[in-house]
Formats: C-alpha cells, sequence, structure tokens
C-alpha cells in the first residue's frame, strides 16, 4: 500500500487513528449476507431488485460509544453469513429477523427496516472489474467488507470507485433514511470528475484573480495517482493548470484549482473546460463547469482556504448599499465604513441562501459562512473554526468599522449565535439568536455523564466547551436580542425562555420576543427582523483601550483565552471553567481584580500611561511598582504552593497554552495528515489503508474536508 514517490505535505501525523466525527454511526465490522441475485443492468448501471434486510441491530445517538450486534458479532469472530429467516438480539435485548425486500423500481427500496437497519445485495462476477457505487440514504455501506462513507442526508453526490471481485461480492448498506437508492455504473475512465458536490465562487465583475473552485475526483484503478494534472480553461484562452494531491486506490478526493484570470465585465455565465491529464499529459477526462458572474453590489460568493486542512470553503456576502453621508458627518474625512454582521444559518441551509435572505443595508455588509456543510458540527469545532476564519477573511476584503461587529443566526444558527458569542465575547457589539437552542444537553439529550465517577467526568470535561451556560457571564458585556417563534415545532420555545431567565439574573441590555403564533420559519424576517437590527445599527463594540472592567470566562484557553487586554494563558484544572474579573486605573496605573481555576495570565498593558510604573492586587496579594516590560505585556504565575502571584517572564510556547490546549481533537486542526502502515502482513497493511480511506471520506462529506494519505515509509515530519 505504499503511496510511490510522494512524501508528506504536512507536519501532523496521524497513525491509524480512529476518526471520530460527530453522528457518524456504523464501527469497523465486515459482514456478509447471501439473498438471490436479482439484478438489472440498463445502460445507466447495475440496480438491483431486491436486497436481505434486518430492522435496526444498533443503539447510536450523541454519546461516546455506540452500540451494534452485528458489529459485536464480527469484532467477537462470531460472524456467520445471514440467511432469510435468521434472528439477531439488539443491545435492547430484542430480536430482529433477516427477510427480503423487493424493490420499488430497481435500485429504490423503501421499509421501515430501513430506518436504521441493514441492506445487503450480492453480485456474481466472472473476473474482477471497477466500477463507481452510487447510494444515499445510509450512514456507511461495506464492499466485499471495506467501509465506505455513507450519504446520510442523501444528498446523492456520494460516488465511490470500487473493485468487485470474481466470485461473489457482498455490498452491505447500513440504512438511516427510511429509504435508500442503489446503482453500480460503470466508470467513464481510469481518472474521472464528478460535479455533485463542487466549491466555486462567483465572479466579479471588473476582477480578474477569481480565486480557486473545487472538485471530486475518482480514481477507478487499483494504482495509487500521485502525477494527474487539472487543466482549466475558458473559451477567450485563459488557462490554469494545477497538479492535484495523490489519491490512493479505488479512492476519491475532492481538489481545489485555480481559476483563470478571465476578465468579465458583463453579467453573463463562464463555461470553463476542464481536462485531467496524466503523467504523460494524456487527456483521461474532460467536463465542463459553468460559472455565475456578478457585481460587486450584488450578493455573491468566495472561497477561501481553510487553515484547518488546506481545503477548500465558501462564504456568501451580501454587501452594504452605498451609503449616503449623513449630514451629522458632512465634514468627516473618510466617511464611516459599513459594519458588518456575521450570519450563521441553520440545518440543511446553504450560506449563499442565507445571505440571500437579508435585504441590503447601507450601514452593514451580511457575510454568511458555511459551517463547512449545510448540516456541518452545530457551529463548534470545525465549523466555529471556518465561522471565525471567514470573519477574519471579510474583514480584510471589506475592511469594515471595527466598531460595528454583529452576529446573529437561525436554529442551528442561533445554537452558534450563543457559542461563538460566549466564546469570543470582545469581538462583536452585539448578538441575535433566532430559533436558537442553548447545548446538546438542553435540546437533543446528549448523554448526561456522572462527575464523581473518574471515567464519566473525564467526559464531561472533554465536551465542557459546549456548555453554553457555564460560560453565560460573557454574555453580559454584549447587547442580546433573543428571538423566537412561539409555536416553534422544531426547536421549542423553552430554549429561548431559558435563556431570558439566566440572562435577567445579570444582563443589563438584552432585549426579548416571542412571535405569536410563529413556528420555527415564518419568512426572512425570522433572520432578517428590523427590531434586531435596529438594535444592531445602534450598539458599539467598545475598544480594548477604552474597556476598563474585564469579566471573561473560558472553557478552554485552546479555544477561547483572551478578551481585549486579558489572556488566560492556562487553568489550574484544565477543562473547567476559569475566570477572571478586573479592573484598571489608567490614571493611577493600578490593577485589581480575582481569578477563579487560573495558573497563568497575560496582562496587555494598553490604555495605561507608557513608562509608569505599575501595581496590582490579585487575589488579595499587591504587587507594587512593576516596571514595565518589553513589549508592553505583563506576564504573572500563581505559585501552586501558597496562591500567591508572580511577574515572570514571556511564558514558554512548549508549556500547554493557547497554542497547546491537550484536547485530542485539536490535533485535526492542524493539516492532518493519515500515516498508514505498511510493514504489517498483507491483510494488516489493506486494512490500514481501508480505514484511513474511509475517514478521509467522512471528514470530506461531513466537513468538505481533505487529507492527505501517506504511507509510513513516504512520511518526512519534517517536509511542511
Amino acid at each position: 500500500m505504499n503511496q510511490p514517490g510522494r512524501g508528506s505535505s504536512r507536519t501532523l501525523c496521524a497513525f491509524l487513528l480512529l476518526f471520530i466525527v460527530t453522528g457518524v454511526g456504523a464501527g469497523m465490522g465486515s459482514l456478509g449476507a447471501s439473498p438471490r441475485e436479482n439484478h438489472a443492468e440498463p445502460e445507466n448501471g447495475i440496480r438491483p431488485h431486491e436486497a436481505l434486510v434486518i430492522e435496526s441491530v444498533s443503539r447510536y445517538g450523541r454519546q461516546a460509544l455506540p452500540e451494534d450486534a452485528l458489529e459485536n458479532r464480527r469484532i467477537a469472530g462470531s460472524w456467520q453469513t445471514p440467511r432469510e429467516g435468521d434472528t439477531v438480539r439488539t443491545p435492547r435485548g430484542e430480536e430482529m429477523t433477516w427477510r427480503r425486500l423487493e424493490a420499488e423500481e430497481p435500485g429504490r427500496f423503501s421499509d421501515a427496516a430501513l430506518r436504521g437497519g441493514y441492506a445487503l445485495f450480492t453480485l456474481e462476477r466472472d473476473a474482477p472489474e471497477s466500477r463507481v457505487l452510487r447510494v444515499s440514504g445510509h450512514s456507511m455501506v461495506r464492499v466485499n467488507g471495506e467501509p465506505r462513507v455513507g450519504d446520510l442526508y442523501q444528498k446523492g453526490y456520494v460516488a465511490l470507485p470500487i473493485e468487485l471481485r470474481a466470485g461473489t461480492n457482498e455490498i452491505l448498506v447500513h440504512a438511516v433514511r427510511g429509504s435508500i437508492t442503489i446503482a453500480l455504473e460503470e466508470p467513464r475512465s481510469p481518472v474521472q470528475m464528478e460535479f455533485g458536490d463542487v466549491t466555486d465562487p462567483d465572479l466579479l465583475i471588473g476582477e480578474t484573480d477569481h480565486g480557486e473552485a473545487a472538485i471530486v475526483v475518482l480514481n477507478n484503478t487499483g494504482e495509487w495517482l500521485d502525477d494527474i494534472s487539472l487543466v482549466a480553461s475558458e473559451g477567450r484562452g485563459a488557462r490554469t493548470r494545477t497538479r492535484l494531491p495523490a489519491i490512493g486506490p479505488f479512492a476519491q478526493r475532492k481538489v481545489p484549482f485555480r481559476i483563470p484570470g478571465v476578465p468579465v465585465d458583463v453579467e453573463r455565465e463562464v463555461e470553463l473546460t476542464l481536462h485531467l491529464r496524466d503523467g504523460r499529459d494524456q487527456v483521461v477526462d474532460t467536463g465542463s463547469l459553468p460559472l455565475r458572474t456578478r457585481r460587486p453590489d450584488q450578493s455573491h460568493r468566495r472561497t477561501f482556504r481553510s487553515e484547518i486542512d488546506g481545503s477548500l470553503q465558501y462564504y456568501a456576502v451580501q454587501p452594504a448599499t452605498r451609503m449616503k453621508q449623513a449630514e451629522s458627518q458632512a465634514d468627516a474625512e473618510p466617511p464611516l465604513p459599513p459594519g458588518l454582521v456575521l450570519s450563521l444559518h441553520g440545518a440543511s441551509v446553504e450560506a449563499s441562501s442565507q445571505a440571500n435572505s437579508y435585504e441590503p443595508r447601507p450601514w452593514a455588509h451580511i457575510v454568511a459562512p458555511t459551517n463547512r456543510r449545510p448540516f456541518g458540527f452545530d457551529w463548534e469545532d470545525w465549523g466555529r473554526i471556518d465561522a471565525m476564519e471567514v470573519l477574519e477573511i471579510a474583514e480584510r476584503k471589506l475592511d469594515p468599522d471595527p466598531a460595528r461587529r454583529y452576529l446573529t443566526g437561525h436554529s442551528m444558527g442561533g445554537h452558534g449565535t450563543w457559542q461563538i458569542g460566549v466564546h469570543y465575547p470582545d469581538r462583536f457589539a452585539a448578538i441575535g439568536p433566532s430559533a436558537s437552542w442553548i447545548s446538546f444537553w438542553s435540546y437533543t439529550g446528549a448523554a448526561v455523564y456522572d462527575d464523581d465517577h473518574p471515567h464519566e467526568a473525564m467526559l464531561n470535561r472533554a465536551v465542557s466547551p459546549s456548555d453554553t451556560l457555564a460560560l453565560e457571564t460573557n454574555l453580559a458585556r454584549l447587547a442580546v436580542y433573543i428571538l423566537h417563534g412561539d409555536q416553534d415545532e422544531s426547536v421549542p420555545v423553552e430554549q429561548a425562555r431559558i435563556m431570558r431567565e439566566r440572562l435577567g439574573r445579570f444582563h443589563a441590555n438584552f432585549s426579548y420576543y416571542e412571535r405569536p403564533g410563529a413556528g420555527h420559519w415564518w419568512g426572512s424576517q425570522c433572520m432578517d427582523w428590523p427590531p434586531m437590527f435596529e438594535m444592531f445599527e445602534r450598539e458599539r463594540r467598545t475598544p480594548p483601550e477604552e474597556r476598563d472592567r474585564i469579566d471573561f470566562t473560558t472553557a478552554t484557553p485552546g479555544i477561547s483565552a483572551s478578551a481585549d487586554w486579558v489572556t488566560i494563558h492556562a487553568p489550574q484544572a484544565w477543562l473547567k471553567p476559569a475566570r477572571v474579573r478586573l479592573k484598571r486605573d489608567g490614571e493611577k496605573g493600578f490593577i485589581s481584580g480575582e481569578t477563579d481555576n487560573v495558573s497563568r495570565l497575560a496582562i496587555d498593558l494598553v490604555g495605561l500611561e507608557e513608562g509608569e510604573p505599575i501595581s496590582m492586587e490579585l487575589d488579595s496579594a499587591t504587587l507594587d511598582r512593576i516596571d514595565w516590560p518589553g513589549g508592553g505585556t505583563l506576564f504573572l504565575e500563581r505559585d501552586a504552593a501558597d496562591d500567591s502571584w508572580a511577574v515572570v517572564g514571556p511564558f514558554d510556547p512548549q508549556e500547554k497554552g493557547p497554542l497547546r490546549a491537550g484536547l485530542f481533537k485539536s490535533a485535526f486542526n492542524h493539516h492532518m495528515v493519515f500515516v498508514i502502515g505498511t510493514q504489517g502482513t498483507p491483510e494488516e497493511n489493506a486494512w490500514a489503508f481501508q480505514k484511513a480511506r474511509y475517514d478521509a471520506e467522512t471528514f470530506w462529506y461531513r466537513g468538505n474536508g481533505a487529507v492527505d494519505i501517506v504511507a509510513d515509509v513516504d512520511f518526512e515530519a519534517s517536509v511542511d
């Protein structure tokens, strides 16, 4: 399974990792069955007429360890190929029976068993051959025991290169939606492009640098492909050539490529011609990709490379309309720039649709990130990171007024508004969650663990950043507008009422409105709500040098360490809330306050008179006449023996801190690489590649992500 001639292009090694993504169901078992073969093979491929099915034998959900009776049999070594009438005892103690199911039409099946159960198909072949497998409505599929990614949300764009062997082939589908479609098509070419899942920008009139787009490429061969290029051209002669990353045997990968510098001067559709070329510069596949053109003052899409994994993501912009200068600003030079509203979409909503739900405003740009997919990660983890990436990119591109930065979102985006708001309270002037839910515990029924049990307490700490209410005091500095329909059928209005009650205990600047008779979606007004935006327009973010009081809590410095001029570098107990409450007197050069669960702290001395000695009173400890340190940052460390504080030099970056926070999943935030073993038995080597391929496919489907797979003999940690 070596990848010939390719070294690592990243510095992080993930060796045979069990890659866990929220909500991924099935495990790693190898299953078979033997219903009689009954398939149609029209011009568009093999479409089965019947299957052997069994109702759910699993117990999944938002819990650390899902259970599956079939997977358990395989792990225990007791798996036997089922026959019609065979039974399986589930984790709930029930007995389920394998039975035959006829297709509604070739390749399409609907049945109660397909809501969490399994469907199995067999194919007989005289000789090995490659096929493109298209299945939809499932969490995972196994081809002769090899795990492949599912199409949980029935998007219809999952195309998997597979190898059928001579003899009997088994395809096991773990269905989740109550219906599945399945087809096995002949490959169009050894390497082919797929256009069902495209990430592309709009071409803006007046610009020639249009950035990148990304498509999926299939390797329908049993060899590594490491010398493939994609040539993109436009009818008037513009052309680019992009060398693609390596693609493993019978694998697929989403690949970015440069868009030619097409001059665009009118609104029109630009069609790119795409050619895949091999190492001998021979064309192996051809396709076309239409791109939309837009005026810069119209809503549009832009793409960017994520710092997480180098994948191509997009965000949408509803630009501010041309602003007429108010009379009160008539003499101002230059006029005030517009502000920026970061708007987070709900589940199944595209960022482009999110941006288009807003009327253009003269005083603010609306910017909608993607959460990496329409469902994505609930605006936590990778979704949260990409949202903040988009905020930074949009600020560079649009140059908005830094005092007028706002955050809003609907449904899942409302949850993201709470989450990003509590983690980064100094980044916004106001937030406006609509139809929002608070946390996985309050809304989705996530497992609750016992802090008295050491293992369960560890699980609690691992998910502590998701506990919105534990960080609620961070919201005190933000203006908040809570909007919810009182007949919401998807997110109960109790979620909003809980937040109203909690904020009412300490918050001095929040508004609350329940829309009488309104459900979850009551038109674009449930996002573009005039009173909320009127509140946004009034509010201003206080710059750090003018903020003399800070009350900030973090779940972990690895997610949010700073607020204004304070950075919590390390807590005393990791993954438990750490809090600082400080105030300063700039004229007197005096800082005082209290900390909870903080062991290392940095204070930026912005707002104080430079050169004058500083005094502090921290947790009843007094530090007199501290001279200004180099760089204007004061580093303080708590003595574990007597809880006293001392001024120290800059912290060692090798110690745990904001850049080294210790969460296991944070390793996946830095251009992860899957390094596979090649020194085992053929079966072990095959397993290593199959597992890495499945994990990479899963990250693509769930997070629009990209992962390099590298053989251990080719990996070089020093290669960037």
